[in-house]
């Protein structure tokens, strides 16, 4: 589980418990289409290369002129130090999240009317 719904979930995602207060019906149902288009801006992700292995694509966490900090798919937390040939490549419209689109429309539309009464923690 990615969100976290009243304390319940995961750490990957925003808390979800007010989203309805930000976000109406159809703004959430883009969200679940297009999951990178309009997501916080704590949620960037960036995916880091160069450093002897696969690259890693990730949130960032913390970013200072010597470290970056990531949590990548699984969780972890990842942290690198700058410099070398340690690449970092901002991806603006990327997102953990992947979309709904394949889920069909009936329950696309369940899970609209459910993350729309998300208004308050209970």
């Amino acid at each position: 589980m990615c969100h976290t719904v009243r304390g319940q979930g995961g750490v990957l995602g925003p808390d979800l418990s007010t989203i309805a207060l930000s976000r109406g019906p159809a703004a959430l149902r883009d969200s679940l289409l297009e999951p990178g288009a309009q997501h916080p801006s704590e949620y960037r992700m960036v995916r880091i290369s160069g450093v002897g292995t696969d690259a890693v694509r990730g949130i960032v966490l913390n970013d200072d002129p010597f470290w970056i900090e990531i949590r990548d798919a699984r969780g972890t937390v990842r942290t690198f130090k700058k410099g070398g040939a340690l690449r970092v490549d901002r991806e603006p419209t990327a997102s953990l999240m992947p979309s709904y689109g394949g889920l069909g429309e009936e329950s696309l539309v369940d899970l609209v009317a459910y993350l729309s009464t998300l208004r308050a923690a209970r």
